[in-house]
């Protein structure tokens, strides 16, 4: 697996005070403070979400594993058969609904495009 570019993690949320404006919450990383990774963010709940990022990315990444989830014409995900010329012959559920191609498709829009798989 390739260097993650971002900041690195872990990543907290904080509330940021203003004296004209409502206060808004930041995402910065938790041992270097200044390494700030989103601000002026409305609500607590996105900022959670995002300071979560790079977790649940990793969860994905390491539970969508190394292999391809068609082995031997059943998806060990979603448990589909294939038969025949329907077995997809990069072992790729070709299920919208299968587990693993949401979980795909998730890690490819969190990647830059030219680390997409």
């Amino acid at each position: 697996m390739t260097q993650a570019k971002h900041i690195t993690g872990p990543w907290i949320t904080s509330v940021v005070f203003h004296d004209d404006r409502p206060a808004t919450y930041a995402v910065h990383n938790k041992e270097t403070a200044p390494d700030l990774v989103a601000d002026y963010i409305p609500d607590e709940e996105t900022a959670i979400l995002i300071a979560a990022a790079p977790k649940l990315l990793a969860a994905l990444i390491d539970r969508n594993g190394d292999l391809p989830p068609v082995q031997n014409g059943e998806c060990r995900v979603c448990g589909r058969e294939y038969f025949g010329d329907d077995i997809p012959d990069d072992g790729m559920c070709p299920s919208d609904d299968c587990p693993h191609t949401i979980a795909r498709a998730a890690i490819a829009e969190a990647q830059p495009p030219d680390r997409m798989a």
